[in-house]
């Protein structure tokens, strides 16, 4: 019965989205709600474009530059750099929110597996280990349990001398079960849009995503997912951190295939691949069609697969980061940024050897300097993750470095915090600020950070998760963020979280 309540429960939350097709975001007021519990919060897409204009009349001021050699003529002017597109997606930490689950009375995902185990091979083989559950699909779930653990109970409560004993056991494994079910189909999602915000881009002209692209689409080619995590070590938030490590772990080796149709008619399948891994068939047309097509191997969008590697930093940010550094547990922060400098220093190696082999030999020169500056990038992190191992603080370098390498990587990034609102809000302008100032040597990179978090699209998505414009910190709040965090004056003060 409980099982089949779990499937109803899914089926009920997609139709109710369905339903509300116009308005289908899952408020950050709505996290805790069973209804929307296999759906990511506050899931966003941004989208940056943007390109250098220069006037008639700046153009008349310039002057042609001399060359330093005497005899020689007026310098050529350097080209403008190229327009910039950059792929960001925003979300509320996937995780167990609703008390159906258990919340985060007794800890997170990897709090609760048998053995600790937070990897997709220990996650798959914990959870056969308690019970046989399957975690391939949403849909697929709710018969898997009710399949093995249903037997299981049965034979159970045959055998035992402590039939309330065996009941509780089951109902425990029942709960741990419907709790993967929910943080990974949140995440799978969370993969989803970060995939096709690279197409997007590619699809929209931008030359670098179209290299993303042919990279990814190698035969030995993936594609880079990096999560910002800027959840504190504290209370619930730890909770949700310890859900979503193991997500993350999860997507690592997803993979998505694009096709032109379905038998079923949907634009999206999730099914059981080779090996236990996750492939996600999705339908494609019109201009995504025709550059997957271009980009893949063959020209053929039947080799048109693209597999995530995931790779995670997390450092809390807010004031209960604060206490967390004085007197609490920073050991899954700093475990999980170790961990996770391991895949992405895996992922480079990989995709030099893709870059390099797709390489022409005009195009030789600039691919190693490429590289070189991935492993530059590479060595810079490896110290902001030691240096945040060996002291508590607040190391925000972690973040920043890996972004900067998710940019250059993939030309996506994705962010997340508790609601994927305030926090994620201020990460988000400061992401693109960067990415513009890395592009066109913005001068006041300061002021435009600020524009962007007073008059951003971030305000909007307050307006529509709270229906108030302000960033939920208080002065306090304000002041223990790290000075890049800082929303401008008359922007924070909002009191829904």
């Amino acid at each position: 019965e409980e099982q089949r309540l779990n499937l109803e429960s899914y089926v009920d939350a997609v139709a109710f989205a369905r339903s509300r097709a116009e308005d289908a975001l899952k408020r950050s007021t709505d996290k805790k709600l069973v209804e929307w519990q296999f759906l990511p919060t506050n899931l966003n897409w941004h989208r940056l474009r943007a390109k250098l204009i220069t006037t008639d009349s700046e153009k008349a001021k310039e002057k042609p530059r001399r060359s330093s050699l005497t005899f020689s003529t007026p310098a050529k002017p350097e080209p403008p750099p190229s327009p910039l597109y950059h792929s960001t997606v925003t979300f509320g930490a996937s995780a167990g929110h609703s008390k159906k689950v258990g919340a985060f009375k007794d800890g997170g995902l990897h709090h609760k597996l048998p053995g600790g185990q937070d990897d997709a091979a220990g996650l798959c083989r914990s959870l056969n280990a308690s019970g046989g559950f399957d975690v391939a699909t949403a849909d697929a779930c709710a018969k898997a349990v009710s399949d093995d653990l249903g037997e299981e109970f049965e034979e159970e409560q045959r055998t035992s001398k402590r039939p309330d004993k065996a009941a509780r056991d089951f109902k425990k494994k029942a709960l741990l079960a419907e709790r993967v079910d929910v943080v990974l189909s949140q995440a799978l999602s969370l993969a989803a849009a970060h995939v096709e915000g690279i197409i997007r881009c590619a699809a929209d002209g931008s030359a670098s995503h179209d290299t993303v692209l042919k990279r990814a689409l190698a035969p030995d080619g993936r594609l880079l997912m990096g999560i910002e995590c800027l959840l504190s070590t504290h209370g619930d938030e730890q909770g949700m951190l310890e859900d979503l490590v193991v997500a993350a772990a999860w997507l690592d080796g997803v993979s998505f295939h694009f096709v032109g149709s379905l038998e079923d008619g949907s634009s999206w399948r999730v099914r059981r691949g080779r090996h236990g891994a996750i492939d996600v068939d999705r339908v494609v047309t019109g201009p995504l069609k025709d550059v997957l097509i271009n980009a893949s191997a063959g020209g053929s969008l039947k080799n048109a697969r693209i597999t995530i590697d995931c790779a995670m930093f997390s450092q809390g940010i807010n004031e209960w980061q604060t206490v967390a550094n004085l007197s609490g547990d920073r050991t899954l922060q700093v475990d999980c940024n170790r961990r996770n400098y391991s895949n992405l220093a895996k992922h480079v190696d990989r995709l030099s050897n893709v870059a390099k082999a797709l390489a022409s030999s005009d195009e030789k020169a600039s691919v190693d300097a490429e590289i070189a500056g991935w492993k530059t990038l590479l060595k810079e992190i490896s110290t902001a993750v030691s240096e945040s191992s060996n002291a508590a603080g607040k190391h925000v370098h972690v973040l920043l470095k890996t972004s900067d390498l998710a940019r250059a990587l993939s030309g996506g990034h994705t962010i997340c915090c508790k609601s994927g609102k305030d926090r994620t809000g201020v990460a988000v302008t400061l992401e693109e600020t960067r990415a513009l100032a890395a592009r066109f040597r913005v001068v006041d990179e300061v002021h435009v950070c600020k524009v962007l978090r007073r008059h951003g699209v971030r305000r909007r998505n307050l307006l529509r998760n709270t229906n108030q414009d302000k960033y939920a910190f208080n002065a306090v709040q304000v002041k223990s963020l790290p000075r890049c965090y800082r929303p401008p004056a008359g922007t924070f003060g909002g009191g829904v979280t």
